[in-house]
């Protein structure tokens, strides 16, 4: 059986940052449009806020996508990136200084 290699997965904010780029948006921008505050946006762009369904739509509206798009990219970069511990990420970073 031929070994399947699995498609790269983004953080959801990398997209979120491209499509901001692409329009001259600001995160600041984002928000408005959305109603959200600004923070929030930055949250989710750095990863460190998950998409709920009502985020998932509003960015879909501000984007001209459906809620499903933002939530399948959530869900595919959740499902092929391990969860790291902080002993894990550093001993990464360590291996990766070593190089």
């Amino acid at each position: 059986m031929p070994k399947r290699t699995v498609a790269e997965a983004f953080p959801l904010g990398e997209f979120i940052q491209d499509e901001l780029e692409s329009r001259g948006w600001s995160h600041t921008d984002l928000a408005n449009i959305m109603g959200r505050p600004a923070r929030l946006i930055d949250e989710i762009i750095a990863g460190k806020h998950s998409v709920s369904p009502d985020i998932a739509r509003e960015l879909g509206d501000a984007f001209g996508t459906d809620a499903d798009f933002w939530l399948n990219l959530e869900a595919s970069y959740r499902r092929h990136t391990p969860l790291q511990t902080e002993d894990h990420g550093n001993r990464q970073q360590e291996e990766r200084q070593a190089v």
